[in-house]
């Protein structure tokens, strides 16, 4: 199985989700001290969207599973999760049907947390176009608790880590040696022939 990670190239509020919007959304592409932030007191989010990660996963793989990690941390008040979802990149403009939101409270010290792992694939079925799409991406909302005074949330960094099996690459033989590929020049040949034969 291989892996490749990614940075979110651009962040910004989305149309759904609460009321309330992030500020400087587009702070979430680099681990940097730099935030994308919300806060208010008791506010609900507006989403989180989490796009253009440059994906290039090779044509016909299988996508075995999708990790996310989200540095983040409160500052003031009481704050937790409210739904976290990929944009699943399929013109639709939708969302995963798997949440892997479970309510978690943010802590005070800034940390990575995790959703999903290598074989979780959050009730989609995927492919690599559509993980290469620039609409591929995290759909985010959480919201604050407190009723006197602000919750202040700030997210520093998204990353997807997606895990998949490329396909076997198949080998021709010229005596006891093994070709895996041929290249003329950059360009790769596909397909060899002895005659009409192909090998």
């Amino acid at each position: 199985m291989a892996s490749v990670t990614n940075s979110a190239g651009t962040g910004a509020n989305g149309t759904g989700g609460g009321s309330d919007s992030w500020s400087t959304p587009g702070n979430i592409t680099a681990s940097d001290d730099t935030y994308a932030n919300i806060s208010g007191p008791g506010f609900i989010s507006k989403d989180l969207e989490c796009t253009n990660f440059g994906f290039a996963i090779p044509a016909g793989a299988t996508i075995d599973g999708i990790e996310v990690n989200m540095e983040r941390y409160r500052s003031a008040g009481s704050i937790n999760d409210l739904s976290v979802k990929l944009l699943n990149a399929d013109g639709s403009g939708g969302e995963s049907s798997g949440d892997k939101s479970t309510g978690l409270a943010w802590t005070t010290v800034e940390s990575i947390v995790t959703f999903g792992n290598s074989t979780d694939k959050w009730g989609e079925t995927w492919t690599p176009a559509k993980i290469n799409s620039s609409t591929f991406g995290l759909r985010f909302q959480c919201q604050g608790f407190s009723i006197m005074g602000n919750d202040v949330g700030l997210v520093d960094h998204v990353e997807i880590t997606v895990y998949y099996t490329a396909v076997a690459a198949s080998s021709h033989k010229i005596g006891n040696l093994d070709i895996d590929s041929i290249k003329i020049g950059g360009l790769s040949v596909s397909k060899i022939y002895i005659g009409s034969t192909e090998i």
